[in-house]
């Protein structure tokens, strides 16, 4: 393969180009590349998070990104629709590949229970004891840093939560996106993106749950966003118009916290 040079638009993409400060770290560890115990790497990610600049001076509104797993997890399929909310002045929430891996354990488990198979569902309980430990070791130097989600959901919360608007019975990632969306909103968020493939099944199913749930949470922003490797006509335009909603949501939730914070005072 031939070796990345300066021309290359990879290289030179402005909204990568921000990220590979962590990979220019003088860590002993990210120079070994040693695999045995990773904890000294998530103290070190900890640090370098730490020591980049944040303007809090002004509020950001929240947003929360669901949909597809692959689309949302990659820069290129969604085109770095994270980095273009966040440079309209946003601040956006993606979750993690973790949810889907919980998701597929926990149906796993589902399984194995109608198949009445104790023996194989005792080894996935170990197994999940051993992942839990794992998780909270690793997100231990994280405790503090993060607003929202330091630890992951467990997935029957998850699906509880959607379970107003879809069957937990109905597996993939619509009831995932269903879940994650009302936990945004109950979290305050300002709005909601969902990304999807062109034409994708469980995509379309949020997409037409979500008319509901919209309903439901005072009228929550809410865009949806397809991607089949072409640029969209119009689509920084709806962005713009995205944020611009999602900021005067977030206002009105900050105005509202402050007079009721007021009434309280005075009473």
């Amino acid at each position: 393969m031939q070796a990345l040079t300066a021309s290359d638009p990879y290289t030179n993409h402005p909204l990568i180009h921000r990220d590979r400060r962590l990979s220019r770290s003088p860590s002993p560890w990210v120079q070994s590349f040693a695999c045995e115990d990773v904890r000294p790497l998530a103290v070190e990610i900890r640090a370098a998070f730490d020591a980049i600049p944040v303007d809090r001076s002004q509020s950001k509104p929240r947003i929360g990104l669901v949909g597809e797993i692959y689309v949302r997890c990659n820069d290129f399929a969604n085109r770095f629709v994270v980095r273009r909310l966040e440079s309209l002045g946003a601040e956006v929430a993606v979750p993690p590949v973790e949810e889907w891996i919980d998701y597929i354990d926990h149906k796993r488990r589902e399984d194995l229970r109608i198949d009445r198979d104790y023996r194989a569902l005792l080894v996935e309980h170990a197994k999940e004891w051993v992942k839990e430990r794992d998780v909270r070791t690793l997100s231990a130097p994280f405790r503090g840093a993060l607003r929202d989600f330091w630890l992951e959901e467990h997935t029957p919360a998850v699906l509880a939560r959607a379970s107003r608007y879809i069957a937990p019975e109905v597996r993939g990632e619509a009831a995932l996106s269903i879940g994650r969306a009302v936990e945004y909103a109950e979290r305050g968020f300002a709005g909601i993106v969902n990304v999807m493939p062109f034409n994708c099944m469980p995509g379309t199913i949020v997409n037409a749950l979500m008319r509901r749930f919209v309903t439901d949470h005072r009228n929550i922003p809410y865009l949806q966003l397809q991607f089949d490797g072409h640029e969209q006509a119009g689509e920084d335009l709806r962005l713009e118009a995205f944020v611009h909603q999602a900021r005067q949501v977030s206002l009105s939730s900050h105005g509202e916290s402050h007079e009721r914070q007021s009434v309280e005072v005075r009473r």
